[in-house]
């Protein structure tokens, strides 16, 4: 069980980082960086649509690392990972309609973040840091 909860860190982690690296890219200067090699969706979603998605995938990568690290309501974890599941189910879906040849990663990414939170909500738990009672002595 300890490899396991080994293994399930590191996905976090690597997880975490994607996701908040391809966010900080939607925000910043995607444009500039990728210019005409941009994805396709691009063309398809109104403008605000890229900075939307950059913002939940930061959230969502933040959301998979703080509360497990600090032990401090971590049910986050698992509501940060089923919803980047959800979130790239609908990328997937949108790549497919738009034509994009990227959607193998979606397709991926959906499973490894759903299976991840099935592993941390029922097999691997995080335990929340104990309360500690303030007697006001």
């Amino acid at each position: 069980m300890r490899k396991l909860n080994i293994i399930a860190w590191i996905l976090q982690g690597v997880i975490a980082v994607f996701f908040i690296y391809s966010g900080l890219l939607k925000l910043t200067s995607y444009e500039l960086i990728f210019g005409d090699l941009r994805p396709i969706w691009f063309e398809h979603v109104p403008s605000w649509m890229p900075v939307l998605a950059g913002s939940l995938e930061i959230l969502g990568g933040i959301g998979i690392i703080l509360p497990a690290i600090t032990r401090i309501h971590p049910i986050l974890v698992h509501i940060s990972l089923f919803s980047l599941a959800l979130f790239m189910a609908a990328a997937y879906a949108l790549e497919v309609w738009t034509g994009d040849n990227t959607s193998e990663l979606a397709i991926i990414l959906m499973f490894v973040t759903a299976e991840l939170g099935w592993l941390r909500l029922k097999v691997i738990p995080i335990a929340a840091k104990p309360a500690i009672m303030n007697t006001g002595r």
